[in-house]
C-alpha cells in the first residue's frame, strides 16, 4: 500500500512539474550589453547632497530623465520592481504550503475556484483591479495623444532604469526587463484614480455583487470586502492638506507653499525626492513615487504645486438591466447590446522563472467596467477612465 502512494505521489509531483514547464513563459530576452552601451548617447551627471538626494542634470531633458531613472532604481530597486509588475498586473505570487497543494492543480487547469485560491495568491487583488480597469487597452489605444516629447522623456527614464539592471544583474528579477514607457504611463494611469477615493466605488460595487449571498461568476469570486481591504493596505492614504501664503500674509514677506501630503514612510508610495535640471530649462525638485519619471508635488525658480488625498465623488454606479432571453446583453438606449468580453490573463508565478497563466472573462459596457453573475449585472464610471 505504502508502495503505491509512493508512486502516485511521484507520479502527481512529475505531473504537476512538466503542467508547470508547459504553462511556464520563457524569460524576457534582456539584452543587458545594449542597455550598457544606450549609455553613451545620454550626457548627465548626478550630485547627491549631504542628505543622499540626488541632483541630476542633463544636456538635454531625456538626458536628465535618463539620469533620474537610474538614480532612483539605484536607490530604490525593490519599489521600482514593485511598479513595474503592478502596472502590468503581474504581482500574483503563489505561497506554497502543505494546504495549497489542490490549488496548484487549479492554477495549471484552470477548472477551479478562484475564490478558493486567493488565500495562496498575494498580490492578486492589484492584478484584479488592474485588469478591471483594463488599464492596458486604454493606453494603448490613447498613446498617440501623449506628446511626442513626453514620450521620449519616459524613454529616456525607462532606459535609465535600464542601465542600472544592466549593470548589477544578480540583484534584479530579470523577467520584467527591459522596462518601457508603456509601462510608466500603465502606472500613472492605475495611480491615479487611488487618490480621490476610487476604493469606496469598488467597496460599494462589491457590497451590491455580494448582495442576496448569490453565487457569482469567477471573476466576482475575487470581488469581496477582503480584496478591498488588501487594496488599500497598499496605499493608506489618510487624508492631506496644502496651503499657500501670500507675501502680504508671512512674517518674512515671502510667498510660502505648504505641501502635507500624508503619504507612507515606506512602499510604493512612499515619497522619493529629487531635483531634475537640463540646459534645455527642465527643472524641478521635489517628491514622486518609485517608477513615476515625473516630480508629483514640488516646485521650480516660478511656481510650486502640490496634491491632497481627498474623497471627491467622482464615480457613479449603474445598475444594468439584462436580457431575459440572454444575461449576455444589458439594455441601453432601448435596444440590448452585448458585453464587451475579454480573456484577461492573470499570471500568477509559481516559483523561480515558472509561472501559470489563470484565464479569466471580465466584461465591460458602454457605460465602464463591469462585475455581473446570472441575474445582475453592475457598471462602474469613473473620472479618468479613458484618460492617460
Amino acid at each position: 500500500m505504502k508502495k503505491i502512494i509512493f508512486l502516485l505521489l511521484f507520479f502527481s509531483v512529475i505531473f504537476v512539474a512538466v503542467a508547470i514547464i508547459v504553462h511556464s513563459q520563457n524569460i524576457k530576452s534582456f539584452n543587458k550589453e545594449n542597455f550598457i552601451d544606450s549609455a553613451r548617447n545620454y550626457n548627465f551627471k548626478i550630485i547627491r547632497d549631504k542628505f543622499g538626494v540626488p541632483h541630476i542634470r542633463g544636456e538635454k531633458d531625456v538626458d536628465a530623465a535618463f539620469g533620474f531613472g537610474f538614480a532612483q532604481t539605484e536607490d530604490d530597486y525593490q519599489h521600482v520592481e514593485f511598479a513595474v509588475k503592478m502596472a502590468r498586473g503581474e504581482l500574483s505570487d503563489f505561497k506554497f504550503s502543505l494546504s495549497s497543494l489542490g490549488a496548484v492543480f487549479s492554477l495549471i487547469f484552470g477548472n477551479g475556484d478562484i475564490q478558493k485560491l486567493t488565500n495562496h495568491i498575494e498580490g492578486v487583488e492589484l492584478d484584479f483591479l488592474i485588469k478591471f480597469m483594463n488599464v492596458e487597452e486604454s493606453v494603448r489605444n490613447s498613446i498617440e495623444t501623449v506628446p511626442k516629447s513626453t514620450m521620449e522623456y519616459m524613454k529616456g527614464y525607462a532606459d535609465g532604469v535600464n542601465y542600472w539592471a544592466a549593470l548589477n544583474p544578480s540583484k534584479i528579477d530579470q523577467s520584467i526587463f527591459p522596462v518601457t514607457e508603456i509601462d510608466l504611463l500603465m502606472g500613472m494611469v492605475f495611480q491615479m484614480p487611488l487618490f480621490y477615493g476610487f476604493d469606496h466605488n469598488i467597496d460599494e460595487l462589491m457590497s451590491l455583487m455580494s448582495d442576496n449571498n448569490e453565487e457569482m461568476s469567477s471573476v466576482n469570486s475575487l470581488s469581496d470586502n477582503v480584496t478591498v481591504a488588501k487594496i488599500k493596505s497598499h496605499f493608506k492614504p489618510s487624508g492631506s492638506n496644502a496651503f499657500a501664503v501670500s507675501k502680504s500674509r508671512s512674517s518674512n514677506n515671502q510667498t510660502m507653499l505648504v505641501i502635507n501630503s500624508h503619504q507612507p514612510l515606506t512602499g510604493p508610495v512612499a515619497w522619493y525626492e529629487a531635483h531634475i535640471k537640463s540646459n534645455e530649462g527642465l527643472n524641478m525638485m521635489g517628491g514622486t513615487f518609485p517608477g513615476s519619471p515625473f516630480i508629483h508635488v514640488g516646485f521650480n525658480e516660478n511656481l510650486g504645486w502640490g496634491a491632497t488625498v481627498n474623497q471627491p465623488d467622482l464615480g457613479d454606479i449603474y445598475e444594468l438591466i439584462l436580457n431575459p432571453e440572454n444575461n449576455n446583453e444589458y439594455l441601453i438606449d432601448g435596444e440590448w447590446k452585448a458585453f464587451k468580453k475579454i480573456k484577461q490573463l492573470f499570471k500568477i508565478k509559481l516559483f523561480g522563472p515558472f509561472y501559470v497563466n489563470y484565464p479569466i472573462d471580465m466584461f465591460f459596457s458602454d457605460h465602464g467596467p463591469v462585475l455581473k453573475d446570472e441575474n445582475k449585472a453592475y457598471a462602474l464610471r469613473y473620472v479618468g477612465m479613458s484618460d492617460i
